[in-house]
């Protein structure tokens, strides 16, 4: 039995905070099943002030959800439905980091996949979810590259030439795990992109910066 005077849900909300900010995932999956509404506590930090934080937050999200998913599918339909509504300024609650959160659920829980990733596409030209929803594309397609159609391709090539280099640096992403093969003379000019990118490290749990010519010689190189 969990010892509830010093575990991170008896703690509250802070004390996931320091989690979060420590990556000591072995410690959020036993905080996930004694919380009461870990979604909800999580959902809150995606708003946090530190980057990272955010980041490591969507990714806690998809751990909730597959653990959710254990006994009610219906419970992760009906957040993820909140997080498409969170893409809409009329939410009152509108989020940057949802896109992520969404791909983070969906690539936990891929029985889901089919039924919501195509609302992902049309984000894909929605300020300010751009890249997230880019990387979030990339995320679900490691998982399952089929139910991304022509339309979405297209639109990630095009905007290989995007003005903003985290556009650029995430379509790369996107593109690679869908598994679609950059024309030559497109590929050749991003090699030579030295703009700078901030991305997650899904393995270290890290911000990191890096390059789009960086991303293209280790994705496509």
């Amino acid at each position: 039995m969990p010892d509830f005077k010093t575990s991170p849900a008896a703690r509250g909300k802070k004390a996931i905070k320091e989690l979060l900010i420590a990556d000591d995932r072995s410690a959020i999956r036993p905080w996930l099943i004694e919380a009461r509404n870990p979604a909800r506590l999580l959902t809150s930090y995606l708003f946090d002030d530190e980057l990272l934080v955010r980041w490591r937050a969507a990714e806690a999200l998809g751990l909730v959800a597959a653990h959710m998913a254990g006994s009610n599918n219906e419970s992760v339909r009906r957040l993820l439905r909140r997080f498409f509504w969170m893409l809409n300024d009329e939410s009152g609650n509108f989020c940057s980091m949802a896109p992520l959160a969404i791909g983070e659920i969906l690539r936990n829980v891929s029985i889901l996949i089919e039924e919501f990733a195509q609302l992902l596409p049309p984000f894909l030209v929605e300020e300010p979810f751009e890249a997230g929803t880019r990387l979030a594309i990339s995320r679900i397609a490691e998982v399952r590259r089929d139910v991304f159609s022509g339309p979405t391709v297209k639109k990630l090539v095009q905007t290989l030439r995007d003005p903003d280099p985290a556009i650029r640096g995430t379509s790369l992403k996107a593109l690679k795990a869908l598994g679609v093969a950059i024309p030559s003379d497109k590929l050749k000019k991003l090699m030579g992109d030295d703009a700078v990118v901030e991305i997650y490290d899904f393995a270290t749990g890290s911000m990191r910066l890096t390059t789009v010519a960086h991303l293209a010689e280790t994705l496509y190189g």
